[in-house]
């Protein structure tokens, strides 16, 4: 498994090179690599980001990651959240500096307050949700609120 997240990872890379400028824009990374691993993945949204999941492997292809699972999806993405597990794959392109931008809360709320930007209601609802590639369903699931995972309000 490890080997073939990988290897998608590496191919998805080497057609995204013709795209370079879009690489930090989530959305279409996360799609672009559903369509190109043939629709083995949903799509995974946590608010404000998107990302990749089967069964086994939640992708990130903006930040270059994979973490790997079992059981429920959420519990694993909640300990993403609150930096209890590095990804189990990262790609030549992968920068700790984009972990952080996209999965540490505590780093969005520090650029936040750096740049003058939080406002008074900043503690909003995190959700994720899994629309299915068959688009025969969506799954939202409320994880909490965005101070559940900043540890250094």
């Amino acid at each position: 498994m490890l080997q073939q997240v990988k290897e998608e990872l590496k191919s998805y890379r080497h057609d995204l090179q013709n795209l370079e400028n879009r690489k930090y824009q989530c959305a279409f990374n996360s799609f672009a690599f559903i369509v190109h691993t043939g629709f083995k993945y949903n799509q995974l949204h946590v608010t404000g980001h998107s990302a990749c999941i089967d069964s086994t492997t939640i992708v990130d292809p903006t930040v270059g990651c994979a973490w790997f699972y079992s059981g429920c999806p959420v519990s694993r993405i909640k300990s993403i959240l609150l930096n209890k597990i590095p990804p189990d794959v990262k790609t030549d392109w992968f920068t700790e500096g984009s972990l952080r931008f996209w999965w540490d809360y505590d780093f969005k709320l520090l650029e936040n307050k750096k740049q003058n930007t939080l406002t008074d209601d900043w503690d909003v609802p995190i959700e994720v949700v899994i629309l299915r590639a068959t688009f025969k369903g969506v799954e939202f699931k409320s994880i909490g609120k965005f101070s559940d995972y900043v540890r250094n309000v």
